[in-house]
């Protein structure tokens, strides 16, 4: 089970291409409702992936304390952080995974983290493209170059297997296509099988999309 647990919705970079950026733009979870979190991720049955998000995920003020929390859940079992990199005073021995954005106007090489299980997205219009393949494959760090775009595919209708839910600043789980609020009971008897009921850009869907071209 994959849950994406979102630390904020506030960033110190203003990208204009953000998908967060209109999205409940300046949310923090409160320790109050991140520990109502903790309280319902440990009667989780499952193995659960937590993607640890944002905004800018580690410059809440309480980001140590909370990563120290999830790592005492025994049925946790992967922590992966979205970051931009920036934050310098993080212990990123933490994560299984991180997944690091190198933006344009933002971005410097100081900003790559050098953790062995970093891949570093890059995204399609950075200037100093070729410095920074050539800084990814000097400390053999994985690599992918993401575009831009605005999709206008209308996935409507797809059924698809997705066991990713979302944890709001409120504490509430919902699931991530569906939107509709889960309990821990409900979870635990969770199937999996959903039909989309909005437009979607998900790789299920995509994957989808071209086998039936």
């Amino acid at each position: 089970m994959i849950i994406n647990l979102y630390f904020n919705t506030i960033c110190n970079f203003k990208c204009s291409y953000c998908y967060e950026k209109n999205n409940n733009w300046g949310n923090e979870l409160s320790l109050v409702n991140f520990l109502k979190i903790i309280n319902k991720l440990k009667y989780i049955n499952n193995d659960i992936i937590i993607n640890i998000m944002g905004g800018e995920p580690t410059i809440h003020p309480q980001f140590n304390l909370f990563i120290n929390h999830l790592k005492k859940l025994k049925n946790i079992k992967q922590l992966i952080l979205y970051t931009n990199g920036t934050n310098q005073n993080i212990n990123y021995n933490n994560f299984n995974k991180i997944y690091n954005a190198y933006h344009s106007s933002f971005s410097s090489l100081s900003n790559i983290i050098t953790h062995k299980n970093n891949h570093l997205y890059i995204f399609e219009n950075v200037k100093n493209m070729n410095e920074v393949i050539y800084y990814c494959k000097d400390y053999n760090i994985s690599y992918s170059i993401r575009k831009i775009f605005k999709t206008s595919k209308n996935y409507i209708g797809f059924k698809c297997y997705n066991k990713t839910f979302n944890i709001n600043f409120d504490s509430t789980i919902i699931h991530e296509c569906s939107e509709i609020e889960y309990s821990v009971k409900e979870l635990n008897n969770y199937i999996g099988y959903i039909t989309c009921p909005k437009i979607c850009s998900c790789e299920e869907q995509l994957n989808i999309e071209k086998e039936m071209i």
